[in-house]
């Protein structure tokens, strides 16, 4: 008899091994294990005649610990991973758990590796989290990370142009380069600096300031130099095909229309990683790189396609908006007709913001350099409120759930906490973020600066549910809500110190999932879309088939956003081809005397691929070339991606988003 094993290799069957795996994986007695191995053996003998392989034999000793009642010793002795068929369906059709992962070799490899992470996550966490993710009361986000990575991180250049770059946090792997000379090889580090945390972490990156943190390198430079670096940085960007999965780098950069108060006075970091002054006198230099970063975007690439990444986010501060000049007109006219651009409110609290909408507000130790660089969501599991409602009788009766499940999701992102501890500082595995910068000897990252997060997806159905009235109608019991998961926020940092945060959750496939398993317990339910193709609303918003005008959607992101700063958004769909800058400049103002903290302007465009016309439109034929080979993109929900990449929710969601005109509501 023959052993395949699991490399492919040839072994001679030997029978006490399997005894001796038996002891190893399920610390049985050598007596029980004997008896399992002799049964085993016997029914390979009388089944298989020259060979067998390691999976089969697995699955007999397994089916024989299941008949003799040990249930977690088989959970212990359980392979994980793919079935032969799931693993051809994978091959042959693309998943789409995540729009951003293009269809490759990478993307095999990475779900074949998810599958057997997920499987491990959630025999190996407490079985009351496992059992409310499998049943769909909270989604444990980027649960193939669960034992290995936290989530995502948005880093101040003035790190990089300080302490230069090692890619794996100890000199080992890589070549090891000192603090930048030009502005070209500081951009190529921070590239660097973002490939290397893809490794390590489950999300995206970011740095803040970016044009502030720069500007000093531009010092000497003409504005064409500048330009044609930005816009090499910003194209190696897109074509950075490494992050998990052979996706894009999931990327964001913050840009300061002024240099902030809390940088002005900061050392400035400059050539060679030496400090030349204070930030605050570089505000030409900032406003160079400000114009050179908007053209970049307006000129989109070679076949005149919008950028995808990184997502850019200006940030607005008091005065940046008051006349319709400089930053303020370079940035609307560029704005009006590149949709993928994103607005950060820093009017009357600092923070730092990522693409994917989560937030470090300046509010946890009320310093910039502490609260909002270098630091991020450590991770976040998102509360099915409709589903929660509809299993409760009565208003009491759902707030004695959502603390339960709250209190279920502490104890899950604390379980994780002790994974990802272990990986960080014991096992050693993620040193490019234990790194320790060289002047100050602080580590890169600090686990106790980053969020915990409670998330929630589908308030506008959980209160259908509770009153019969949608999030429009019902906002004041929509905030009670809401403040009551603050109040558990509170709680728990009370409980432990930690920087626990609320976040409405992007929700790009959970919004999907959710809504699936309602309508599969209960078929009456509340939702949005139809059959296979249904979706909740995200987090706190309006649903978007609603036709509500600008004032309504903004009225109820001034609500919710101040309940929600570890990340909200403010979608607006947009359906103009062309758009008046000055009336997006007067409807900025108006947001920005409210608590909107994040928000974006978003226009599906068509890319002809015969032709590379594009236009800010939803076109079936090409009116240039007449091709009906186009390419339609829209947001999914915090970046562009085309809309044939949606998973179904997304998919119904994007046919139904009411599209809103400028020019009919101002």
């Amino acid at each position: 008899m023959k052993v395949i094993n699991n490399e492919g290799e040839i072994e001679q069957f030997e029978p006490k091994r399997i005894k001796n795996k038996i002891i190893q994986e399920t610390n049985l007695s050598e007596r029980e294990a004997e008896k399992i191995k002799n049964t085993v053996v016997k029914l390979i003998h009388k089944t298989y005649k020259e060979d067998i392989n390691t999976t089969t034999i697995r699955s007999l000793v397994n089916a024989q610990l299941v008949k003799r009642g040990l249930l977690d010793e088989e959970s212990k002795s359980r392979k994980l991973g793919l079935s032969v068929d799931e693993f051809e369906n994978l091959i042959s059709v693309h998943c789409k758990d995540n729009a951003n992962i293009a269809f490759s070799p990478e993307s095999v490899a990475k779900y074949t590796y998810d599958a057997t992470a997920k499987q491990y996550a959630l025999l190996t966490m407490p079985k009351e989290c496992a059992d409310a993710h499998i049943n769909g009361y909270f989604h444990i986000h980027d649960l193939e990370y669960y034992n290995t990575r936290p989530n995502c991180f948005t880093m101040s250049l003035d790190w990089v142009a300080r302490n230069g770059v090692m890619v794996d946090g100890v000199g080992e792997s890589g070549s090891v380069a000192g603090p930048a000379k030009s502005l070209e090889v500081l951009l190529n580090h921070a590239l660097q600096v973002w490939m290397a945390l893809a490794t390590v972490l489950s999300g995206g990156v970011g740095f803040n300031n970016f044009n502030t943190y720069i500007a000093p390198f531009c010092r000497g430079r003409t504005y064409q130099e500048i330009k044609q670096a930005i816009q090499g940085f910003i194209f190696n960007c897109n074509m950075s095909l490494i992050a998990r999965g052979g996706q894009v780098l999931f990327s964001s950069i913050g840009v300061d229309m002024s240099i902030p108060e809390v940088l002005s006075d900061e050392p400035a970091i400059s050539f060679g990683g030496v400090p030349m002054g204070v930030y605050g006198d570089y505000q030409e230099e900032a406003d160079l790189v400000f114009r050179a970063i908007c053209e970049v975007i307006d000129e989109k690439d070679y076949l005149n396609r919008p950028h995808r990444f990184p997502n850019v986010l200006f940030n607005i501060r008091e005065g940046d908006l008051d006349k319709y000049e400089g930053n303020c007109k370079i940035l609307h006219d560029m704005a009006v007709n590149n949709p993928q651009v994103y607005f950060n409110n820093c009017k009357s609290l600092e923070r730092s913001t990522m693409g994917c909408r989560s937030s470090l507000p300046m509010n946890y130790r009320g310093n910039y350099k502490e609260d909002c660089c270098n630091c991020g969501n450590f991770m976040y599991n998102t509360i099915n409120l409709p589903l929660l409602a509809l299993e409760s009788e009565n208003l009491k009766e759902f707030y004695t759930k959502l603390d339960y499940y709250c209190e279920l999701t502490y104890k899950s992102l604390i379980h994780r906490k002790s994974q990802i501890e272990k990986v960080l500082y014991e096992i050693k595995m993620s040193n490019f973020l234990t790194q320790k910068d060289k002047i100050t000897g602080e580590p890169l990252y600090d686990l106790h600066r980053n969020t915990f997060t409670i998330g929630y997806c589908g308030l506008n159905e959980a209160l259908i549910v509770l009153t019969g009235h949608d999030v429009v109608e019902e906002s004041d019991l929509g905030v009670e809500i809401i403040e009551f998961i603050n109040k558990k926020k509170d709680e728990f940092h009370d409980r432990d110190g930690l920087r626990w945060s609320v976040i409405a959750s992007p929700a790009e496939s959970t919004a999907h999932r959710f809504a699936e398993i309602i309508k599969q317990k209960y078929p009456d339910a509340p939702v949005q879309g139809r059959k296979d193709y249904y979706y909740l609303t995200n987090s706190s918003h309006i649903a978007v088939r609603d036709n509500s005008m600008f004032a309504e959607h903004i009225k109820n992101a001034d609500k919710f956003h101040s309940l929600s700063l570890g990340g909200n958004i403010l979608h607006l769909w947009m359906g103009e081809v062309w758009s008046d800058p000055e009336a997006y400049w007067s409807l900025n103002k108006k947001i920005l005397e409210t608590n909107t903290i994040f928000w974006a302007y978003s226009k599906c465009y068509t890319f002809c691929s015969e032709c590379q016309f594009t236009i800010n439109d939803k076109l079936e034929v090409c009116p240039i070339c007449g091709s009906t080979k186009l390419q339609v993109w829209d947001r999914i929900t915090g970046y562009f991606v085309p809309c044939s990449n949606y998973n179904n929710g997304k998919l119904q969601e994007f046919e139904d988003r009411y599209r809103h005109k400028v020019s009919e509501e101002i």
